[in-house]
């Protein structure tokens, strides 16, 4: 014990005001870094320049970049076009789907479209659907996650992504009283087997545990003795690659809303001289950013990373990472030791250091053109998010998680709470095989690093900026304080 507390001892560097709680974790599984945002000065760090893996907290560094490349108010462009005539209600060639990679994109806007062409006139479509893919050139791995493979989490984004390529297939009576399958969006051209029955019961209890429904990469096949009570009920299949799910969805609500005409989908690039019968703007980035952070979404955070390199000449993945660099260099981030694979965290190999967090999380706070939705996205401890159930008793706690085999990850703001008036950044990273058993301890070390800043004597002469308290935003002198503070 005696020469684990010298060790400790000789490996943590820390301030006066108090000495971080490793618990259980020895030192060399951890890296952390705390700065107090009033004055810039780096209250504790330990390891902090060895690269460590960050599971999701990485989907911070692509949060920065893409506010910083594209702009909180970006927004993905879908667009169907055409360069054939409409004869009588049949548009008598190929509609091009001209893909943006958009990762929000869901039935309701394929829907949305479908009306406008409906609203153009086109009732009928004579050619073909065309998937127009060459926003990107192609899609960053994610390798080494076969055991989980099929999982929502692992789904890889996609040029033409459609509502997650989420198939909802539940049963109902059909009008003579027997059990029908009912898949959500609509699939006409998917072939059923069905051998599900329903039975009496005035319960249904876990849908999944009693519907039993899987693809076979041909037919969907759906079994089960059903409770009554599960009709309007439904389970999640994983089936169609997005492609096929894209196409199968617009035959299936075009048919719905009684279009006619070819299901066929095909891949090439669309024609010049076309025109946009039809488009769909997403929401802003700042949106999907909050919904990537708040729930650790990967498929948004891939899609959001490719796009920083989207409608380029080139490898689009390397145009992304250079992106990424870009952004850091300009913003005097140093990106030592940063290795990128997909931007999002589901990763072996990514790699960042706590002092380079630390840095980006400093140049963001203070970042007039993107601070308020950058700390806006990040989970508020005890309240949403992957945070809901932790460090309830922490105040103005705001971060991001991190969560792989072997790892978990911290890394984010305390803001003023109006107890405590010092602003931290934290990053804390665990890269070792009992990571999973840290949890608490990890929580412990968070407390023990935010009472750094509530233990530190304030300076009456200390640069003060609460980011939610604007009343001296119009003063010069507070203007000039923020300036100089973003040059640090």
């Amino acid at each position: 014990m005696k020469i684990y507390s010298l060790l400790l001892s000789l490996t943590l560097c820390t301030t006066a005001w108090g000495e971080p709680n490793l618990g259980r974790m020895l030192p060399d599984e951890v890296a952390f870094f705390v700065q107090d945002l009033n004055t810039g000065e780096v209250l504790a760090e330990h390891n902090a320049d060895r690269p460590m893996n960050p599971a999701s907290v990485m989907k911070l560094v692509t949060s920065y970049a893409a506010f910083d490349t594209l702009g909180a108010d970006f927004r993905w462009k879908t667009e169907w076009k055409m360069r054939a005539a409409v004869n009588n209600g049949v548009l008598d060639g190929n509609l091009f789907w001209v893909g943006s990679g958009d990762p929000t994109m869901e039935q309701d806007d394929l829907i949305a479209m479908q009306q406008s062409l409906r609203q153009k006139g086109i009732r009928s479509i004579g050619g073909k659907i065309v998937l127009d893919r060459s926003v990107w050139s192609k899609v960053a791995t994610a390798d080494n996650f076969a055991r989980d493979a099929g999982k929502s989490f692992t789904i890889a984004p996609d040029q033409n992504m459609l509502s997650y390529k989420v198939v909802w297939v539940g049963v109902e009576r059909n009008a003579a009283g027997d059990l029908a399958v009912v898949t959500k969006p609509p699939l006409p051209n998917i072939a059923v087997h069905n051998t599900a029955q329903f039975i009496g019961g005035s319960r249904c209890g876990n849908i999944a545990r009693i519907l039993k429904a899987y693809w076979d990469g041909a037919t969907l096949h759906i079994g089960g003795r059903i409770p009554t009570a599960c009709e309007n009920q439904a389970l999640y299949v994983n089936m169609l690659d997005p492609k096929d799910f894209a196409c199968e969805s617009f035959a299936g609500q075009w048919q719905q809303m009684g279009g006619t005409g070819t299901s066929v989908c095909l891949e090439g690039e669309t024609p010049q001289d076309t025109n946009t019968v039809a488009e769909h703007l997403s929401a802003p980035l700042s949106d999907a950013i909050r919904t990537m952070n708040k729930q650790s979404d990967n498929l948004f955070a891939r899609s959001i990373f490719l796009t920083l390199g989207a409608n380029q000449a080139g490898d689009t993945v390397e145009n992304a990472r250079a992106a990424v660099f870009k952004s850091f260099k300009q913003s005097g981030i140093d990106t030592q030791g940063l290795v990128i694979e997909n931007g999002s965290g589901l990763s072996r190999e990514e790699r960042v250091t706590a002092r380079t967090l630390g840095t980006m999380l400093y140049r963001a706070y203070f970042n007039d053109l993107f601070n308020e939705p950058f700390i806006d996205s990040l989970p508020i401890a005890g309240h949403d998010g992957t945070l809901r159930r932790r460090l309830r008793d922490v105040g103005g706690l705001r971060m991001k998680t991190g969560t792989l085999k072997d790892v978990r990850a911290l890394a984010g703001f305390r803001l003023p709470d109006g107890i405590h008036q010092t602003p931290l950044a934290i990053v804390v990273m665990i890269n070792s095989p009992k990571s999973g058993a840290y949890l608490g301890d990890m929580d412990d070390l968070i407390r023990s690093l935010v009472a750094l800043g509530n233990n530190k004597t304030p300076d009456p002469n200390a640069f003060a900026f609460s980011l939610y308290e604007h009343q001296y935003s119009g003063d010069p002198l507070h203007k000039k304080r923020i300036s100089e503070h973003k040059g640090k």
